[in-house]
């Protein structure tokens, strides 16, 4: 790398340095992570691809099969397309865009103000369009976005111990990943991380991932949705949006507590 770019480098760490560490983010990736933010490279499709699922019902016609009747539920895996996904190599951390973010108290007006990102939202969670209003594609969004969004939070306050006491000096930043990041399925034995990552000078919020074990070509990347949690008790709770559990037969009663540790985990100041 030539002496031009070095400073940049150098003052990306100095801008980043705490987040960098306080995301987990390996340091052989800092400086790759680095230019792919100055010049906004999203490169996963040279390494990763979308390959779509569909379940269907086995009842039916059989001259009617693989119609859109019969099809009941889309999914989505993003696997490996290149020959090798290694963890040594500097390159593979890549960035996912932010497709919406939003206010919880404003966003099914902002889907009808904005038909194009209506589109997209339905489509990016198998949200049926066909014959249906806006106003009920709109709602129909909103009570799934659950399952697809994540949030940060931002402040300009650098007294930790004062944010701590004072919640509300934090601004809630609510977000959905692009298609590539929202299709990247749970695993309780993960084989990627991701994680929010503020860019200083743009101001802007992006999202990395990155392998955390060597894959081959057509592996599943794969993320915990709830690496923070750490109690196998706990686990099936908080995986409840994605994973269906019924907990009828549980006592009501319990001895432990749930705690912040999860939501605050990937906060970024």
């Amino acid at each position: 790398m030539n002496g031009t770019t070095q400073p940049d480098f150098k003052e990306f760490i100095k801008l980043h340095d705490d987040q960098l560490r306080a995301s987990g983010i390996p340091g052989h990736f800092w400086r790759r992570l680095h230019e792919k933010l100055l010049h906004e490279i999203y490169d996963a499709n040279t390494s990763v691809m979308m390959q779509q699922i569909e379940y269907t019902n086995d009842d039916g016609d059989d001259n009617e099969i693989g119609s859109e009747e019969l099809t009941v539920n889309r999914d989505w895996d993003i696997l490996v397309c290149s020959d090798q996904l290694l963890v040594s190599d500097s390159n593979n951390i890549f960035l996912v865009d932010h497709a919406w973010t939003f206010d919880v108290q404003s966003m099914k007006e902002c889907l009808l103000q904005l038909p194009s990102l209506l589109e997209r939202m339905a489509s990016l969670m198998n949200i049926n369009t066909l014959n249906q209003l806006n106003e009920d594609i709109a709602s129909n969004i909103c009570k799934n976005v659950w399952k697809y969004c994540r949030y940060y939070k931002l402040s300009t306050q650098e007294n930790m111990s004062l944010l701590s006491q004072v919640p509300e000096l934090q601004q809630i930043m609510w977000y959905v990943l692009d298609e590539v990041g929202s299709r990247i399925q749970h695993s309780d034995e993960p084989t990627a991380r991701m994680v929010p990552f503020y860019y200083v000078p743009r101001n802007l919020c992006y999202s990395v991932f990155w392998p955390i074990k060597d894959l081959q070509k057509n592996d599943s990347i794969t993320i915990d949705y709830v690496e923070h949690v750490k109690n196998p008790e706990l686990r099936s709770y908080y995986l409840l949006p994605w994973e269906s559990e019924d907990f009828s037969n549980e006592p009501i009663e319990h001895t432990y507590i749930f705690t912040d540790e999860y939501f605050t985990a990937s906060e970024t100041s």
